[in-house]
């Protein structure tokens, strides 16, 4: 099969050998749409410890081909995506992930996707699960919030909680913020200008919450968060199936959230135009 494969600093496709099912609750997934996340990307660029030989990718939709006898959840031929994180280790990082044709994932990482989600669609449940992640850390909807960041995941960020009934929150890209502005603060890529603006844009006794996952840790003013008596909460998944309910409910707009798909060869292209300002959720066809 094709595989994106991160083999030392070197990152290329590669013939590699289809997986086995291994352990009777594992599942064989004919990957369809894998997404290029932000993580993909310093995973390899070296910028995020990985394995050292290991196929990138944890965004995906795809269809199952073979089931263990004891993957009770499973049933070849349903659409499904997949937790990254119950899969023995991080997929794409840990263990060897969605660039590559085919995936063997345990049985209990599944996540059912309806049967007429466009894979695209499908592909993007682990992006919004990431999202939904900031309504589980206890904001008000009534206060005044603000999004703080350029990215992807700052504009899905926001349309989450557009989506929730927040209507007091803003989203913010750079720059100044005004002192004591907000009662909350979702930092979207946090580094330590990012930090400093929102520890003094956040009202004293308000919340700043940490979404991003930086490549490399930032600087935080503790001595001003002390002062301020701030409440920091982190903020990793939400529910996937939470995610695939609102997906599926047509309540988010993509519209302006997707960008175009390549082949596994257009990957160096495809990562490239991925890291750029402003840039659309991109994708990878592994079987195309």
């Amino acid at each position: 099969m094709k595989a994106l494969l991160k083999d030392g600093s070197q990152v290329s496709v590669v013939d590699a050998p289809a997986p086995a099912l291994a352990a009777a609750d594992d599942v064989l997934v004919r990957v369809v749409r894998a997404g290029i996340c932000r993580t993909d990307v310093y995973a390899a660029e070296g910028l995020l410890p990985c394995k050292e030989r290991v196929i990138l990718g944890h965004e995906l939709a795809g269809v199952v081909v073979a089931c263990g006898p004891r993957a009770a959840r499973a049933a070849i031929g349903a659409r499904v995506t997949v937790d990254p994180r119950r899969t023995g280790g991080f997929l794409g990082v840990d263990r060897d992930g969605a660039f590559a044709e085919l995936l063997v994932v345990p049985d209990g990482a599944l996540v059912a996707l309806p049967a007429d989600m466009a894979f695209e669609v499908g592909a993007y449940v682990e992006p919004v699960a990431a999202a939904l992640a900031v309504l589980g850390v206890g904001l008000s909807r009534a206060g005044r919030g603000v999004v703080y960041g350029d990215g992807r995941i700052a504009r899905l960020t926001h349309a989450v909680l557009a989506a929730h009934g927040f209507a007091r929150v803003d989203a913010v890209e750079e720059g100044a913020l005004g002192e004591d502005t907000y009662d909350f603060a979702i930092e979207t890529s946090a580094t330590t200008e990012a930090l400093r603006e929102l520890v003094r844009a956040v009202r004293p006794g308000g919340t700043l919450v940490l979404k991003s996952r930086p490549a490399r840790p930032p600087e935080l003013d503790v001595r001003a968060v002390v002062l301020k008596e701030l409440a920091l909460r982190g903020a990793s998944y939400g529910r996937f199936d939470d995610a695939v309910a609102l997906l599926a409910g047509g309540r988010l707009d993509l519209a302006d959230h997707f960008g175009p798909t390549a082949p596994l060869s257009g990957f160096a292209a495809a990562f490239a135009a991925s890291s750029a300002r402003g840039a659309r959720k991109l994708f990878l066809a592994p079987g195309e």
